[in-house]
């Protein structure tokens, strides 16, 4: 019996030996820290923003793709108040512009500025608090509709903002029209469910009262 069981167990050492690898690459991205951290609240916040943001020499690659050049000498100016449509075919770098704005990278060389400071001297919360982003793969939650609305406020929006939002987005009429207004629940299932394009997507950037509204689809309404 003893002997039948050791025979046994030894099959299970290569099992192991693969666990304890994988737990450690596990534990190691785990316990790796962010280059950019999102928590760490120094830098300074502005009083006002205008909403002019310049990009200047900007030279990027994605870590994990170093051998690919995304910008070399980028140079985009967007005025306060300005719409502006970034145009291109898939991969030419659309979308990497708005994740260099709310600093989910930095770039390699050069220099982004929100009315005229840069963007790494500001507290990174409150930059990103500043901006909008309407994805192209909208998301909502399996919540109230004034949820969904005052996510990016961590549901501290006021119900003046709340309707305000909705009238930016041109969604207030098919909110309006929803049993119980706000307060019901739109999506059934899942905890995030995934929505086409369209009005339900609009209204969450909107609420912040944001000046800075960065859109990954330049067809968006």
């Amino acid at each position: 019996m003893a002997a039948l069981a050791i025979s046994q167990s030894s099959g299970l050492a290569s099992n192991t030996t693969k666990a304890e690898v994988a737990t450690a690459s596990i534990f190691a991205i785990l316990d790796r820290k962010s280059k950019i951290d999102p928590s760490d609240e120094s830098g300074i916040t502005l009083e006002s923003v205008k909403g002019e943001i310049e990009l200047r020499y900007i030279s990027f690659k994605y870590p994990t793709r170093p051998d690919v050049q995304i910008f070399r000498d980028l140079n985009l100016n967007i005025p306060s108040g300005k719409t502006v449509a970034l145009v291109g075919e898939s991969g030419s770098g659309k979308s990497t512009v708005i994740a260099l704005l709310q600093r989910f990278y930095d770039p390699e060389s050069g220099h982004i500025t929100l009315d005229g400071i840069e963007i790494q001297r500001l507290q990174l919360k409150w930059l990103r608090q500043q901006m909008g982003l309407v994805s192209q793969e909208p998301v909502l939650f399996n919540e109230t509709v004034r949820a969904n609305i005052s996510y990016g406020k961590e549901g501290n929006a006021t119900e003046a903002e709340i309707l305000s939002a909705s009238e930016l987005a041109n969604a207030h009429n098919f909110i309006s029209g929803l049993q119980q207004m706000v307060h019901i629940i739109p999506i059934q299932g899942s905890a995030i469910v995934e929505m086409p394009g369209g009005s339900n997507s609009l209204p969450r950037p909107k609420k912040t009262a944001s000046l800075t509204f960065p859109s990954d689809r330049s067809t968006t309404n």
